[in-house]
């Protein structure tokens, strides 16, 4: 994920979006470039739920293997949890771990 992000100029330190070899925040070129590196975003921010936080995603329909699908992240251990909070993002472009994309590329992925 961190990859997609380089190869559009960016990378993450410390939480911030910066320009590979600088420590140059966001600059728009256009709006092709700004819808590529905010869907690298958030794929980024999905790495992170299954790298840092442990989640486990799990994909929904269960079983099915081809038309739309999405992943739910799960905690490990939710099989025989006896309490389970479900927490279901709002409709567009912003995607689970993510409050505002635009929030994790102009100012830090805390804020996003």
């Amino acid at each position: 994920a961190m990859e997609s992000l380089r190869q559009l100029g960016y990378e993450y330190r410390g939480g911030r979006l910066v320009q590979v070899g600088s420590d140059k925040g966001f600059e728009f070129r256009d709006q092709q470039h700004y819808d590529q590196l905010a869907d690298a975003v958030l794929q980024y921010v999905g790495t992170l739920l299954v790298e840092e936080a442990k989640l486990e995603p799990i994909w929904l329909p269960l079983g099915a293997s081809s038309g739309p699908r999405c992943p739910i992240f799960c905690s490990p251990g939710l099989e025989s949890a006896r309490k389970v909070l479900l927490i279901i993002q709002g409709s567009g472009r912003v995607r689970v771990g993510v409050w505002g994309c635009a929030l994790c590329i102009n100012k830090d992925l805390d804020q996003g």
